[in-house]
């Protein structure tokens, strides 16, 4: 995710974004759709369990970043005042967040009625963000995503780009006698090249942001990943094969 930050921060300079614009294709390019499309994915790809333990490890990592680190760029790009930023860290997705992590360190068992019923409403979040998507995507006309090169030279930086960096991170690891799982191989690679965040163009929507370009950036990256996904999946296989 780091070094799709750097990718992102120069693209953003090469097509001349505004704060706004800019803080959405940061978060766009490092934050992907890892659970809702990702493991499924990967459970496919990889059954037995083990391909999902990796996913979850990554899943740690993704989301502790977003609702920290993506927040405040979310927050710097709406406000541009960079002293009322870290205010806006403390809300109710962050609190949850940290309390469901506190949570998992101390290894306190949630009540299985409990858990039924918060897992239950956590799992409509991607059906409400998806008719959120939907209705915007209706007032969105079709030459302006055929036109919007933003959304594409973020797609080739989240979809191809990145995900090659990687791969060639584990590939020169590989050279040098250091030998990562293949299945880690497969989730890292595969997870860093999933589609733009869904939720995000909800907390751009809250947050006064350019909501229509961030329902773009989703629909633009979904689209093309059903060709860059499997192309990712052959080169690991390729490499790691």
């Amino acid at each position: 995710m780091i070094v799709l930050f750097f990718l992102s921060k120069i693209s953003a300079k090469a097509l001349k974004l505004d704060a706004e614009n800019t803080a959405l294709h940061n978060v766009h390019t490092m934050f992907g759709n890892i659970v809702f499309l990702g493991f499924p994915l990967l459970d496919a790809l990889l059954p037995g369990g083990e391909g999902l333990i990796y996913a979850t490890i990554f899943q740690l990592g993704h989301d502790t970043l977003m609702w920290t680190w993506g927040i405040y760029i979310l927050n710097k790009g709406a406000e541009k005042k960079s002293s009322q930023n870290w205010k806006h860290l403390i809300n109710p997705t962050t609190v949850a967040f940290v309390f469901g992590l506190i949570l998992l360190i101390i290894k306190v068992k949630i009540p299985d009625l409990v858990f039924t019923q918060l897992s239950k409403i956590g799992h409509t979040t991607i059906y409400l963000s998806m008719i959120y998507v939907g209705s915007v995507l209706a007032a969105v006309k079709f030459k302006s995503l055929v036109s919007n090169l933003r959304s594409y030279v973020l797609s080739f930086n989240k979809l191809i780009f990145g995900a090659l960096i990687l791969l060639g991170a584990f590939y020169i690891l590989k050279l040098v006698g250091i030998n990562v799982p293949q299945k880690a191989v497969i989730v890292s690679v595969m997870q860093a090249a999933m589609p733009c965040m869904i939720v995000i163009s909800v907390l751009a929507q809250e947050m006064g942001l350019n909501s229509k370009q961030a329902v773009e950036n989703i629909f633009v990256t979904s689209v093309l990943s059903i060709g860059s996904l499997p192309l990712m999946y052959w080169i690991v296989g390729q490499l790691f094969g």
